[in-house]
């Protein structure tokens, strides 16, 4: 199958402008928070409502992260449905992976690991260069920048220490666990909830919507966005998070993710990973910095079982060059942690579009 792909240089411009926007509104929420903290309890069902409903109504497809539906475009067999969803999502992933976090390499691997299962698209040199392009296209714009800032490591990370490892299980557990949690619900939600999901889905997504502003209000606030900001917190300003954090953070995506809007994984994944190592390292008594860049590796291999996505990408985002031996660690182990536990995410999602 050939697909024509959008060139790279108005990918680039694209992702930029959408990063943008998103920095935009998340501003935007901030003011509002500080002049109620009770408006997302009316913004986020009325939200969730009308995105689910003009998502259904115009954009079918385009629910969740996208990357279960290029999955399934991409298999041989998936026909014309395959088609319609390819044209929604192909490429695009790895192109705003590229672009807007400025991670071109990161890009480039997640295209080979998660999405690359064919000969073909292994071999194909055309969207590797789109990838790359996009993000050269992206830096060109608004400079070399790095997504996460300058964290500062003052002292060696032992690869080999009980907290790497116990970060690495705890990451690898915890990452498997959502997407147990996240597969059983996409494919087993029974009673009047499922029915209420077939029947009534912009309705349901409210109901998500309402239930996220709750678990916004419960964590004072820091799980609404997508976790950018309290990440960086951590590592450049070393604001300590409460353990309640990572698990909160971890319900919020799991109930935009079912309310079928269009809603990704990866960016809040990372968050939820930096809360995780930034607990584990107050428990030990080290400073937080390292361990939550190692949470955000190893939550981020458990979510997605693609461990070299995981450690190319906060390397890339956090510019710690010096860390990769206890990256690689990390992700190896918490991914062979979250097997244990779940299927993989993305392809056994992209399967229930094969029923």
């Amino acid at each position: 199958m050939r697909v024509a792909c959008c060139s790279p240089i108005t990918s680039g411009r694209h992702a930029r402008c959408f990063a943008r926007l998103a920095d935009l509104a998340i501003a935007l929420l901030g003011r509002i928070l500080a002049f109620s903290l009770w408006w997302p309890w009316l913004m986020a069902p009325l939200g969730f409502f009308a995105i689910a409903w003009a998502t259904r109504r115009f954009f079918r497809g385009a629910e969740g992260s996208g990357i279960p539906q290029t999955i399934f475009a991409l298999r041989t067999d998936s026909g014309e449905a395959g088609l319609r969803l390819l044209k929604v999502h192909v490429v695009l992933g790895r192109i705003f992976l590229a672009a807007a976090f400025n991670t071109p390499l990161a890009g480039v691997v997640f295209a080979i690991e998660e999405l690359s299962k064919s000969f073909e698209e292994r071999a194909s040199g055309t969207a590797l260069t789109t990838v790359i392009l996009a993000g050269v296209v992206a830096i060109a714009l608004v400079g070399n920048y790095t997504y996460f800032g300058q964290p500062v490591v003052t002292a060696a990370v032992p690869a080999f220490a009980p907290i790497t490892w116990c970060i690495a299980i705890t990451s690898g557990i915890s990452g498997g666990m959502f997407s147990r949690v996240t597969l059983a619900s996409v494919s087993r939600l029974t009673g009047c909830l499922g029915r209420l999901r077939r029947r009534f889905p912009a309705l349901f997504a409210g109901l998500c919507g309402l239930a996220v502003a709750a678990t916004g209000s419960l964590s004072g606030g820091l799980t609404y966005g997508s976790g950018y900001r309290q990440a960086r917190s951590v590592l450049e300003a070393h604001v300590h998070l409460p353990w309640l954090y990572a698990p909160a953070r971890a319900l919020a995506i799991l109930l935009s993710y079912l309310s079928g809007i269009p809603a990704g994984i990866l960016a809040p994944s990372l968050s939820a990973g930096a809360g995780i190592g930034q607990s584990t390292a107050d428990f030990f008594g080290y400073a937080p910095v390292p361990f939550a860049i190692l949470g955000m590796c190893g939550y981020l291999a458990g979510v997605t079982q693609a461990p070299l996505t995981a450690l190319v990408i906060v390397t890339e985002m956090t510019s710690q060059h010096a860390m990769v031996l206890p990256l690689m660690i990390t992700a190896a182990v918490a991914t062979a942690v979250s097997r244990l536990l779940s299927p993989p995410l993305y392809q056994t999602l992209a399967r229930h579009y094969a029923e």
